[in-house]
């Protein structure tokens, strides 16, 4: 006891005017076998620990007016300043152990582990990649179902416009080569306008004049409520362009002879798809 209380009295003495709490209030080291001596409690039971604290505190002369609660602290410092010490300590010594080499089985037990968690980590992107993959069907899924209802709340001029509407836009995209890249067939020409247009003539050969232009409002308004509606005014475009320019060797005769191929194949294809199966 009298020991314990000289050992513990000789390292407040050192610490004397600081906080042991603070490892920057005391420049000089602890001394180790004086603090291990003084604190054979970081081995004990919790109950062991707390009446040795007490015994050792008992004995302990009061010095510069510190009270029973300063004491404690200061004690209780130098007690977190061991544990903290053997805690580096082991810390050390574990790395200077990987350091030094592993034995084969050790070696052979990281590795399995390694292999584990490299396996664990495949098996987990397969199941984020599949969940990945679910929602895009999902969100497939629910995209089709939003349509399929716009759909049926679809005018039936606004179905029907579906099937001519590919139809009026590649007819429109056209352009000819003999004609610099133009397309004339967008161009409106009628009795307020033909003379300007350098065709004087044109409503005293065409009955009843047609163009992509007047074609395409049509269909922006919906106005046509069949395919023989649409089908109709495509053909009398085709049909006055031929008519006006009757020289075979004519470009606009040529570029009108052009559209009426891809015409007809295009209106083959949608008729096709709207036969009954059989």
């Amino acid at each position: 006891g009298a020991r314990l209380r000289d050992r513990v009295e000789s390292f407040m003495q050192q610490t004397e005017g600081g906080d042991p709490m603070d490892r920057m209030s005391s420049r000089e080291p602890i001394k180790e076998d004086a603090m291990r001596s003084a604190f054979t409690l970081r081995g004990c039971k919790k109950h062991e620990q707390e009446a040795l604290l007490e015994a050792s505190l008992a004995t302990l002369p009061r010095r510069n007016g510190m009270d029973y609660k300063t004491r404690q602290r200061q004690m209780e410092g130098i007690a977190m300043g061991l544990q903290n010490r053997e805690s580096r300590a082991a810390k050390r010594a574990k790395t200077l152990k990987a350091n030094m080499g592993a034995s084969p089985d050790e070696i052979t037990k990281s590795q399995r582990e390694l292999e584990q968690l490299k396996k664990q980590q495949q098996k987990e992107e397969r199941a984020k990649k599949k969940r990945k993959e679910e929602l895009r069907k999902r969100e497939e899924e629910h995209r089709k179902e939003e349509e399929r209802r716009a759909r049926m709340m679809e005018s039936p001029q606004k179905k029907l416009s579906r099937y001519y509407e590919p139809i009026l836009q590649d007819l429109w995209n056209m352009e000819f080569q003999n004609l610099g890249g133009t397309n004339p067939f967008r161009m409106v020409i009628d009795k307020d306008n033909c003379a300007q247009m350098g065709v004087p003539d044109y409503c005293t050969v065409i009955e009843k004049p047609m163009n992509l232009t007047w074609i395409k409002q049509k269909a922006k308004k919906l106005e046509y409520e069949t395919l023989e509606a649409f089908f109709n005014d495509v053909e009398l475009l085709i049909t006055n362009a031929l008519k006006y320019n009757s020289d075979p060797n004519n470009d606009y005769h040529l570029a009108a002879k052009e559209m009426k191929r891809k015409y007809v194949k295009m209106k083959s294809s949608v008729v096709t798809k709207l036969l009954p199966k059989k």
